[in-house]
């Protein structure tokens, strides 16, 4: 038997199909084979389109059948993808100068595209704001630059986009002020260039400036700043016309007005105050120098400086010039009082007046009031020490010439020259009266004369002598003051009646204070101003003192003894009780007695020596004040009570 069977399926001739692409729409044309074992060569066929219009990918399947019942597929993608943009063609720049309505027509915007556009749309940003869809902006642009955006959408959506510019012009303004140097002087034959200019102007293509043949155009000509030289003969005539500067902007659509500029032929102005020292002593005849300085003056090209002739010598540190506003001067021995002088100058002339400092030769002032003793007794040797004279010091002062009484001792501890205003002086024995003096020197010469009259002078006589008792018996003390330390005195001696038992127990500078025994005085304090010239006379004062009584004191029981003697103390005499305050006092004393019994009080105001100032009567527990009629001292307050007794000392101040 004879079996022939074909079982082997066709095989395609590429393994792997292309992809077919397009980015429109695709169609296939090219119909895949595959080779059989038994037929060959096999078509392939589909049941899938072969067209696509629409933007995707898809896929068609290929089958091959060799006729014997054995089959084989195979796959190919179709992709459908536009990624061209439309292609565009703006329109150029456009300028319109403005026109009544304000419409202007612009070339419209050329735009395709490999499949189709969909939608061409503008917008308008700047001066115009507006939108709108189609190639064709034209139509309201105001004055200005405004900006179309067109923007080209292809129907798969694919983007191009570009601008033109669209600019609505007016004539120009006229020029705002025109900025630069207003006086023409400073600059007339130097060759420096100046500058004038203009802000730049909206809608200006360019500028035309007009000068006059007394001004040369360096460059800048079309533009907002011009720079020039001005000529001689700037200032040769007074019209004003030979001096204009002029300015106007230019457009396509229109120039506009001149701006105009009439410089000006301006002599300098005086300087102004001239600073410097005028006090030049101490520079006269040596090698320090003065510095003058003024500030500069507008439109001034140089300065002119005068000073003394012959005395004076002259630098300018800053060059001659317009920088000329500093000179230093050197001062010579017999410089004389004149005048520093400054004068301005452009290329028009010079200021109308001078400016002037005057620096004048002064001698130094007379010193002031000589300070120191005026009675040198103290100062007067062998013994006595040096006194110092001074005068406040003078500016500018190189030395100071002091004169003393003749045979006097002179010092100058600052030593001589500038600091010499003060001096020391101890004037000879035997010296009376005299003067002191003293001149002060400068480089300009020698002051007059400050004076003061010297002398010695005996020490006056004290005041007369005040006393107060300021401790009663038995050890009874005294004050002796006297009302102020004697004129001219240097030191007082006191005397005391020693011999009788006096003891000094203080001293002060006007007063003592002393101290007596119990007996009897009879005496005298005196006391004595002295200083180096000599002594006063004497100033006294009695002293005349009684015994005091006999002290009483307590002893055993009910007794008291006086030197001695013996007697019964009286029943109930320590139940009273005496209260004064203040004490001591410098007005009055509030007094009251604190009793049990009802009867009367007797009240006394005693000296320290027992004379009776005033009597009164109280009641008990009564207060009341006493002593303001009492001068300053000590006093004895004395309150009794039938037998009983107190006393207490008041001390007035």
């Amino acid at each position: 038997t004879v079996i022939v069977d074909d079982i082997t399926a066709p095989v395609a001739n590429v393994a792997n199909l292309p992809n077919a692409t397009g980015e429109c729409s695709v169609t296939v044309s090219s119909i895949p084979t595959a080779t059989d074992n038994c037929v060959g060569s096999v078509s392939g066929t589909t049941t899938n389109p072969l067209t696509y219009s629409t933007q995707g990918t898809y896929t068609i399947t290929w089958n091959y059948n060799d006729g014997n019942g054995n089959t084989s597929t195979q796959s190919q993608t179709v992709i459908v993808n536009d990624v061209t943009a439309p292609v565009i063609s703006c329109p150029a720049s456009q300028a319109f100068c403005s026109v009544t309505g304000n419409n202007y027509t612009i070339p419209v915007l050329s735009a395709t595209d490999n499949c189709a556009i969909a939608a061409t749309i503008y917008n308008i940003s700047g001066a115009t704001v507006r939108n709108g869809n189609g190639n064709n902006a034209s139509g309201v642009f105001n004055v200005g630059v405004s900006t179309i955006v067109w923007t080209v959408t292809d129907i798969n959506n694919n983007v191009s986009s570009c601008s033109t510019t669209v600019t609505i012009d007016i004539p120009p303004a006229t020029p705002g002020p025109i900025a630069g140097p207003t006086n023409g002087c400073p600059y007339i034959g130097t060759g420096e260039q100046v500058t004038y200019s203009i802000a730049p102007l909206a809608f200006a293509t360019g500028y035309l400036w007009t000068v006059p043949s007394t001004i040369s155009i360096v460059s800048g000509q079309g533009t907002a700043a011009l720079t020039v030289t001005i000529n001689s003969g700037f200032n040769a005539s007074s019209s004003p016309v030979t001096r204009l500067l002029k300015v106007r902007a230019l457009s396509g659509c229109g120039n506009s007005a001149d701006r105009l500029l009439y410089l000006l032929a301006q002599f300098p102005s005086t300087p102004g105050p001239i600073t410097g020292t005028t006090d030049i002593c101490a520079l006269l005849g040596t090698t320090g120098s003065a510095t003058y300085t003024i500030n500069k003056v507008v439109a001034a090209t140089s300065y002119l400086w005068t000073t003394q002739s012959g005395t004076t010598s002259v630098t300018h540190p800053n060059g001659t010039g317009a920088n000329d506003t500093v000179i230093v001067v050197t001062f010579a021995s017999g410089f004389t009082s004149s005048a520093i002088t400054v004068a301005a100058v452009n290329g028009c002339g010079t200021s109308g007046s001078v400016r002037s400092l005057l620096i004048p030769r002064t001698s130094a002032a007379t010193p002031g009031l000589i300070s120191g003793p005026t009675n040198v007794c103290a100062n007067i040797l062998p013994s006595g020490t040096a006194a110092t004279y001074s005068v406040a010091p003078i500016a500018g002062a190189t030395s100071y010439t002091w004169n003393a009484p003749m045979n006097s001792v002179v010092t100058h501890p600052n030593g001589t020259g500038v600091n010499d205003y003060s001096i020391t002086i101890q004037f000879p024995a035997g010296f009376n009266n005299g003067v002191v003096s003293v001149s002060v020197t400068n480089g300009c010469g020698t002051s007059g004369v400050r004076s003061l009259s010297v002398t010695r002078l005996n020490p006056a006589t004290p005041s007369v002598i005040d006393v107060i008792q300021t401790q009663v018996c038995p050890s009874r003390q005294y004050s002796y003051t006297i009302s102020s330390v004697p004129a001219n005195s240097t030191s007082l001696v006191w005397t005391i009646p020693t011999g009788q038992g006096a003891v000094l127990v203080s001293q002060t500078a006007t007063s003592i204070t002393v101290s007596y025994p119990a007996t009897a005085i009879n005496g005298t304090v005196s006391v004595q101003s002295l200083n180096n010239c000599g002594s006063s006379s004497t100033r006294y004062t009695a002293v005349k003192l009684p015994a005091c009584a006999p002290e009483r004191t307590t002893i055993a029981g009910n007794t008291v003894q006086f030197k001695g003697n013996t007697q019964p103390k009286a029943p109930g005499a320590e139940k009273m009780t005496l209260k004064v305050f203040p004490n001591p006092s410098v007005s009055d004393f509030k007094m009251q007695v604190i009793t049990a019994a009802t009867e009367k009080i007797d009240v006394r105001i005693l000296d320290m020596q027992g004379r009776e100032f005033k009597r009164i009567t109280v009641m008990p527990y009564q207060q009341i004040s006493v002593g303001s009629e009492l001068k300053a001292g000590s006093y004895i307050l004395e309150v009794t009570q039938g037998k009983n007794r107190k006393t207490e000392k008041l001390l007035k101040f």
